[in-house]
């Protein structure tokens, strides 16, 4: 989302906090694999990290909606 776009508010605390749906493309030549970082730069106590995913492949595209908070995928 843009920075001037307010958060579906599904995706947080105050509903399922589960995870939106991501999709990406245009993989540069040679993407051995990709990492996600949801930062909020805006949070009461200053960049907060909300979450971090690693090591997905590179041939995924697409994560879908609703994944619940977990340790690991």
């Amino acid at each position: 989302i843009g920075q001037d776009e307010n958060f579906d508010p599904r995706y947080t605390c105050d509903l399922d906090n589960s995870s939106p749906e991501l999709r990406w493309n245009h993989v540069p030549p040679g993407t051995a694999g990709f990492a996600l970082i949801a930062e909020d730069p805006d949070a009461p106590s200053g960049l907060f990290t909300h979450w971090v995913i690693y090591n997905i492949p590179a041939d995924v595209r697409h994560l879908p909606a609703g994944i619940p908070p977990q340790e690991s995928l």
